[in-house]
């Protein structure tokens, strides 16, 4: 079975020879040098390049979570999947049908589900994130796909908190032994962060903003809404990524 590094590789070798493929008689018409034989439909790479990208592009919305070490095949796989869903979802975010979202449809039920899971994108992430805050992410775009706005937002804040306590505790800014998931968050964000950031730092405001704004839903008469779960999930990817990507290089130490 084929890991996303390997094909994302693959797909960075072929993508040259697929343009000319797709562009090569064009390019040739306005007088364009092009060096080579211009591939045909019976080429076995085009046939390749397709099959991978069909692959990359199910897996960006599939899995939960994706670690692609590497930083040029990183943003690749951001490209690749943003082109993806430029033909699958409208300017207001509706679905429009295609291959991509028809896989979907078989696999999740109602099709309502299905539509949801291509607005909230999973963690693709340049170091590996630990098992329990996959589950809880995993678990908040679940909640917003059965349009349980509230219920993502209260796990979002759950995924945060849990990945600062983890972090903490593995660089030795917590002792595990001291029941650290106990600790308030401010306690927690404190340990983990204080002594590298400001709060005028634009992570620490992020997070910060983060805390404030899922406080007002948990915490309060407010009712979390659609859009607002949509935005805390995706900011929730965000920091989650920044924190084990500032953090990583010290778990060894």
């Amino acid at each position: 079975m084929s890991n996303i590094t390997d094909d994302l590789r693959r797909y960075q070798e072929l993508e040259p020879l697929f343009y000319l493929y797709m562009y090569g008689d064009f390019m040739v018409m306005m007088g364009e040098s092009i060096d080579g034989d211009i591939p045909n439909d019976n080429d076995p790479r085009i046939a390749e390049f397709r099959e991978i990208e069909k692959r990359i592009e199910s897996l960006s919305v599939e899995s939960h979570s994706i670690v692609i070490e590497d930083a040029a095949l990183y943003q690749l796989f951001g490209k690749i999947r943003k082109s993806a869903l430029e033909g699958t979802l409208d300017d207001d975010g509706g679905v429009i049908e295609d291959a991509l979202f028809d896989k979907l449809k078989w696999e999740y039920h109602p099709e309502k589900f299905a539509k949801r899971m291509l607005q909230v994108r999973p963690l693709v992430s340049l170091t590996p994130v630990p098992a329990d805050v996959i589950d809880l992410l995993t678990e908040a775009r679940k909640a917003y796909c059965l349009r349980l706005p509230t219920a993502c937002i209260s796990v979002c804040r759950s995924t945060v908190e849990r990945a600062v306590l983890d972090i903490a505790v593995r660089i030795g800014r917590i002792n595990s032994s001291d029941a650290p998931e106990e600790l308030r968050m401010c306690a927690k964000i404190s340990a983990l962060i204080d002594a590298d950031l400001t709060r005028l730092s634009p992570l620490r405001r992020e997070i910060d903003e983060f805390l404030a704004d899922t406080s007002r839903v948990i915490h309060s008469s407010i009712k979390g809404d659609e859009p607002e779960a949509l935005r805390l999930y995706l900011q929730a990817l965000k920091l989650i990524g920044e924190l084990y990507g500032r953090y990583s290089k010290q778990f060894a130490q």
